[in-house]
């Protein structure tokens, strides 16, 4: 009672002609008091295992935004197909050789773009180093990897412990975190991350051929759902957090930069995974309800 009365005390004063909700259990208590207080209300599921928060909330919604097939099917006549929108939506992707100057990468090496998120990845972290280290020689490959604010000291270090005198002549450039996203994915050859809704949109989006590793801990594990459905349509490839480690991620690493009809094929697939224009759809049926 006390969350619906919270929700409903917070329509009222902000005074909504429509609540959109995404997920989350910080949406709860909004839609609940949206509802409650006539508003209309619509929910979107971003992932393609539903939330509980929006399982739950559904059947207070007008519509639910689905970014999955499979997930529509669980919100019946409800349900509204947009995708998931990305912030790079209708942009054109640069050149290759031109993104990776205003990085201050290598213009010809071929390069992997590694991250975990905003706070980064200890798994990926970790594996990343055995790979630098496995390949500490190589002077046709690059990494830029995105540490996260806090284990960027704890890189640099371990990046100097696999070359001490700066004599490795693999090329890193280790970031804690990058303003410069856009341009990241399109200097890249391939891109290493999480599975998050949002990170896949955007390496959909741009259409970015991936290695994908799901967190293990997201919700409903739906993180190894988002990754799977990837992988099954060849626009990804997709390595489980527990076998992460430095040897599986050069396997998988090389098996793909050694064959560019595979990484074309998957940057092909993945851009026909993403739907153009989500944003408008979830306006153009808002609207409507707009006084």
């Amino acid at each position: 009672m006390a969350v619906a009365a919270n929700g409903m005390s917070m329509v009222r004063r902000v005074d909504p002609d429509v609540i959109v909700g995404f997920g989350g259990y910080g949406s709860f208590p909004t839609v609940i008091g949206g509802a409650l207080c006539r508003r209309a209300v619509f929910i979107h599921e971003q992932n393609s295992v539903v939330g509980k928060a929006n399982r739950m909330l559904s059947r207070f919604a007008r519509g639910v935004f689905v970014s999955y097939e499979t997930t529509a099917r669980e919100f019946g006549d409800k349900a509204i197909f947009t995708g998931n929108p990305s912030r790079f939506d209708g942009m054109k992707k640069m050149d290759k050789r031109k993104a990776r100057e205003m990085l201050g990468l290598d213009l010809e090496r071929k390069t992997v773009f590694i991250f975990g998120g905003s706070q980064g990845a200890q798994s990926i972290n970790t594996a990343a180093y055995e790979f630098a280290s496995l390949n500490r020689d190589r002077s046709d490959v690059q990494i830029l990897h995105l540490a996260g604010k806090n284990n960027y000291d704890a890189a640099k270090k371990h990046y100097r412990e696999i070359a001490p005198g700066d004599d490795m002549l693999l090329k890193v450039v280790v970031k804690d975190y990058l303003h410069e996203m856009f341009e990241a994915y399109c200097a890249c050859d391939l891109v290493v991350c999480r599975a998050g809704a949002t990170t896949i949109a955007e390496v959909t989006s741009i259409g970015i051929p991936a290695i994908l590793v799901p967190y293990p801990f997201a919700t409903a594990d739906h993180q190894f759902h988002n990754a799977r459905e990837l992988e099954a349509k060849g626009a990804a490839k997709m390595i489980a957090d527990a076998d992460m480690t430095g040897e599986k991620l050069d396997k998988e690493i090389f098996e793909l930069l050694e064959s560019p009809a595979t990484l074309e094929s998957m940057a092909e697939t993945a851009g026909k995974h993403y739907t153009p224009g989500v944003a408008a759809k979830m306006a153009e049926e808002i609207t409507p309800f707009l006084n």
